[in-house]
C-alpha cells in the first residue's frame, strides 16, 4: 500500500472519529475559560531580551519581539490560549511571555486548568474556525469572542472530553511522523472539511 492509499484510509477513520468527538453541547467561550486582559504594555519601553511579546498578529504565534521584563513587571504565565480581537487570531502560548495590554492591539488570554499543548491546538484550531468568519469591517471584539459557541467533545455527563480533544491531535502527529507530509495533508484534509460541516 502507497503513502497516499495509506493516508487516505486513515484520514477516514479520523473523519469518521472526528464527527463522533462533536457530538456534543454548544457552550459560549466564556463558560469554558477564564478570560483576562494583560497589563498595558508598549513595546517602545521594553529593551531586547528573551521574554516573548504577544500582541495581535496572525503570524508567528502572536510573538513581535523578544524583550527583557522591567522590575516587578508581571509576566503572563504561558499554557493558555490568546486571541486578537481585532482580527481573531488565535494561538496557544506554552511558555509565559509579556502580552500587550491596553489600546490597539491588546490581546485576551485563556485558561483553563485541563489546557495542555495538545488540548490547546485542538481548541485554536476550532476557534480560528469560528473567527474567520469575521473580518475588519465586522468589529470583532471582546464581547463577541465571549459569548462565541464552542462545539467540543464531551463525556457522558456533557463535560468536556479533554482526553478526547488531546488523543485526536496525537492522532495527527502519529499520521504526520508516521506517513509523513502526504498522509499528514491527507488527515489534515479530512479534519477540515468535517469541522466546516459541523460549525
Amino acid at each position: 500500500m502507497g503513502i497516499q492509499s495509506l493516508g487516505e484510509e486513515v484520514g477516514e477513520e479520523v473523519n469518521g472519529a472526528i464527527i463522533d468527538y462533536f457530538r456534543g453541547n454548544k457552550d459560549a467561550i466564556k463558560d469554558f475559560f477564564d478570560i483576562d486582559k494583560p497589563i498595558a504594555r508598549s513595546q517602545k519601553k521594553y529593551n531586547e531580551g528573551n521574554i516573548p511579546f504577544i500582541a495581535s498578529g496572525n503570524y508567528n504565534n502572536g510573538v513581535l519581539a523578544f524583550y527583557e521584563p522591567h522590575k516587578n513587571d508581571p509576566i503572563d504565565k504561558g499554557n493558555c490560549i490568546t486571541v486578537s480581537p481585532i482580527d481573531g487570531s488565535t494561538f496557544y502560548q506554552p511558555n509565559d511571555f509579556l502580552g500587550r495590554g491596553g489600546a490597539g492591539s491588546s490581546i485576551l488570554i485563556l485558561r483553563n486548568d485541563n489546557l495542555n499543548y495538545r488540548r490547546g491546538l485542538f481548541l485554536v484550531t476550532i476557534m480560528r474556525r469560528i473567527f474567520a468568519k469575521y473580518t475588519y469591517v465586522d468589529a470583532l471584539n471582546s464581547t463577541i469572542i465571549k459569548e462565541e459557541k464552542l462545539l467540543l467533545p464531551v463525556t457522558d455527563d456533557d463535560s468536556p472530553d479533554w482526553d478526547k480533544m488531546e488523543a485526536y491531535i496525537e492522532n495527527i502527529e502519529e499520521i504526520r511522523y508516521g506517513l509523513g507530509v502526504v498522509g499528514a495533508r491527507a488527515a489534515a484534509d479530512d479534519y477540515r472539511a468535517v469541522v466546516s460541516s459541523v460549525l
